[in-house]
């Protein structure tokens, strides 16, 4: 079902914006070709997925990274 839900994406990403709200990384890699992400209401990242990941092996690990220079933010 989740692949299923992934091409669909997926195919209607191709000509339109998807606003897909998700906290599962393995969602995002395999379905969206750009990344934003908010942190308490602002815009904090806007790129591609790929650059999300540049310097680690994935963009769960860029994330965590992301995570750790905002102030005040435990992980």
């Amino acid at each position: 079902e989740r692949n299923r839900i992934h091409n669909i994406i997926s195919k209607l990403g191709k000509n339109r914006t998807i606003i897909y709200s998700t906290h599962i990384f393995a969602d995002i890699e395999a379905c969206c070709t750009d990344v934003s992400i908010l942190h308490k209401g602002d815009m904090v990242f806007h790129d591609c997925a790929d650059k999300l990941a540049t310097g680690f092996s994935n963009i769960t690990e860029g994330y965590i990274a992301m995570l750790k220079t905002w102030k005040g933010t435990d992980v």
